[in-house]
């Protein structure tokens, strides 16, 4: 296998946002497994308690279930954060991390050092990333030019869809406003968390990029460790 293949499916199969979740999953106990499971269910099961709730004027204590909504989003967050900082200590060393870049973007520390390490396993050292940006670069510039139809229709239907959800707003009472509102905060940022795992191919080229230049820096004599 070429050395651009070796970088290609490495990146691609071994850094996906969702290995990396089943991996961090999977190098925490039972017991804090257990935390994000729990977590996850009851605050998708108050979530659902308080939407039928406010659509269908059921009896319920609304702002009880709203508190339990906050609370298990928290626990569930800090749990999820807990446990990346269980695996990166669990499979990395000190220098290991020592590399990381300095932002975290979706995950981006632990992608690199899984990245990074697949580089060293397979004897890729920096002074053979030149060519391998020159690839990379052809295929940004083919990836630029593809689905342009694709993305002026999608643009069209979106800008449709919010004009229909503004005119629905405006008929609505304030209580309701704020139900809408406080419930699409946090469905924008669960959609937004799926949608960051699956990056667009022009996304995923340049992150490349920028890990493959990170990787073109380190010293050569400290791969070795």
């Amino acid at each position: 296998m070429t050395q651009w293949n070796i970088v290609w499916k490495s990146y691609m199969e071994d850094c996906k946002r969702t290995r990396i979740m089943s991996d961090i999953y999977s190098s925490v106990s039972w017991m804090h497994k257990i935390v994000l499971i729990v977590s996850a269910f009851f605050f998708v099961m108050l979530v659902v308690a308080v939407v039928s709730t406010q659509l269908f004027d059921l009896p319920g204590n609304k702002n009880l279930w709203l508190a339990g909504v906050v609370f298990f989003e928290i626990i569930f967050l800090l749990a999820g954060h807990k446990a990346k900082n269980i695996y990166k200590e669990k499979f990395y060393s000190k220098h290991d991390l020592s590399q990381i870049p300095p932002e975290n973007y979706r995950h981006q520390e632990i992608r690199y050092l899984k990245f990074r390490h697949k580089l060293i396993k397979e004897n890729i050292v920096p002074e053979n990333i030149k060519i391998l940006l020159e690839i990379l670069s052809s295929r940004e510039e083919m990836e630029n030019v593809s689905g342009l139809y694709a993305k002026r229709f999608s643009g069209f239907t979106i800008a449709v869809i919010i004009a229909l959800i503004v005119s629905l707003l405006r008929s609505a009472s304030p209580a309701s406003l704020a139900i809408i509102s406080f419930f699409g905060i946090i469905l924008g940022f669960f959609i937004y968390s799926i949608a960051s795992l699956i990056p667009s191919p022009v996304e995923k080229i340049r992150e490349l990029n920028y890990f493959l230049n990170l990787y073109k820096n380190e010293d050569t004599a400290l791969l070795k460790l």
